[in-house]
């Protein structure tokens, strides 16, 4: 069969950044709900073996197919020689595929075009988290980002943005280069995750991971900017001023690569106060089990710093559960009737929110 167009998606991620695998099947999912892909575009999704299975529902479209990653030796040090002489990464595999598949277009470019490909790119910049929190990143951060970010701009043809929030960044940032850029958040496609997540599956992970009947549930990498502190000093200022003892399960990788202290920092926090029993870290677990513990919680808190367009909300609005989010500007754009909002740093408001 002949297509109108051929796209190549590029599935990063993994246990150290999860929310890219998911983000890259939710995003292939709202294109096809909205008509953004119809049944004349031919969808090829690259990925890493060990991440193959994330994408399998999406084998109910005839016109998606799953190629396995390989990223040879030899591709690893073209790449690396690539980058270093050109700035440019030089994936020969990919570059393979391309000529091979006769892609239109490969999504998502988040960093300098693949050497070769430049005319194939489409970029993604989720969000300008360094521009709002500036102090979780080192100079040489700083430096990198924003010099991807003007080269994205000024060069791109074709520019996704996950939020009207990025969009108004982006246009205070680079008002001269807007043409191009097109805002597609996603919705959380779960139908298939959820197989086998019924009544007796869900009983028996909170029972394995040892749960009180009511609690709340935080899955978010323990990154800085995903701001557990409010949550854990919420927690907290309930034992101590309201004599209530709320649960909050948290779930999650506990590396930050930014902030390698962090995660003992909040263990630390823990410890001086007391909260053994009132704050649950289970560490990254299965989306089966991240699934089961959400549908069973009383309600689901995101209390980022930051966004792009969230997907644990995606994920609690798809499961009809409450919401307790932050008052960053995109959990306005994704809220619903559901969710409740509290000023971000503020964890006796949030406190509060959780024992009203």
């Amino acid at each position: 069969m002949k297509w109108d167009k051929n796209i190549l998606f590029i599935a990063n991620g993994g246990k150290e950044w999860i929310g890219g695998l998911y983000y890259i099947k939710n995003i292939i999912y709202t294109l096809f709900k909205t008509n953004k892909i119809t049944d004349k575009t031919k969808v090829y999704i690259v990925v890493k073996e060990e991440n193959v299975e994330v994408f399998e529902s999406l084998n109910k479209y005839e016109n998606v197919e799953i190629i396995i990653y390989k990223n040879s030796l030899l591709n690893k040090v073209l790449n690396k020689i690539g980058r270093k002489l050109t700035n440019k990464p030089l994936d020969t595999e990919l570059l393979f595929l391309v000529k091979k598949l006769k892609i239109d277009y490969l999504y998502p470019v988040v960093t300098f075009p693949y050497l070769f490909l430049e005319d194939k790119c489409v970029y993604w910049i989720p969000d300008f988290q360094h521009l709002h929190l500036p102090e979780m990143f080192s100079e040489v951060e700083l430096n990198r980002i924003n010099k991807t970010f003007e080269y994205i701009a000024k060069n791109h043809k074709k520019l996704i943005l996950s939020s009207q929030d990025a969009l108004r960044d982006y246009e205070a940032l680079y008002p001269d280069f807007t043409k191009g850029v097109e805002v597609i958040g996603f919705e959380s496609f779960i139908e298939d995750d959820l197989r086998g997540v019924d009544k007796e599956f869900t009983q028996e992970t909170v029972k394995k991971y040892d749960l009180p009947k009511d609690f709340i549930f935080l899955p978010n990498q323990f990154w800085k900017h995903k701001n557990h502190i409010t949550a854990f000093k919420a927690i907290n200022y309930l034992a101590t001023e309201k004599q209530k003892n709320i649960c909050l399960v948290c779930t999650g990788n506990t590396e930050d690569y930014r902030n390698k202290e962090h995660f003992s920092y909040l263990l630390k926090f823990i410890k001086e106060n007391k909260l053994q029993a009132n704050i649950k870290i289970l560490g990254f677990i299965s989306r089966k089990e991240q699934l089961a513990l959400m549908k069973a919680s009383k309600t689901v808190l995101q209390p980022s710093l930051c966004e792009g367009w969230g997907t644990v909300v995606e994920d609690a609005k798809a499961l009809d559960k409450n919401i307790i989010m932050s008052d960053i500007s995109v959990h306005f754009e994704q809220k619903n009737k559901k969710c409740m909002i509290f000023e971000k740093e503020n964890f006796k408001e949030l406190g509060d929110i959780i024992n009203n």
